[in-house]
């Protein structure tokens, strides 16, 4: 199967409205098809971006745990020394 990207389609559908008169039934369909194509590519988009928060708070969440250990040795180094 082929992936073509929403601009491909919209330049399509385009094309489709221009070379024919079309009826109010294939104009709507037309309309269906492009939302169908945006609402995929704002999906595609929208998962994307989550895959970046995720992993920007796996990164924030590996710092945190090695400031924390860092900070328990630090505590633990200045009990020893009282």
């Amino acid at each position: 199967m082929l992936s073509c990207t929403a601009d491909f389609y919209e330049q399509c559908i385009a094309e489709l409205e221009l070379s024919q008169d079309l009826s109010a039934i294939e104009l709507k369909e037309l309309q269906k098809c492009r939302r169908r194509i945006r609402n995929r590519e704002y999906a595609k988009d929208r998962r994307s971006q989550k895959r970046q928060e995720i992993s920007a708070v796996f990164q924030e969440l590996e710092r945190l745990r090695a400031e924390n250990t860092e900070l328990r040795q630090i505590l633990s180094q200045s009990f020893k020394i009282k």
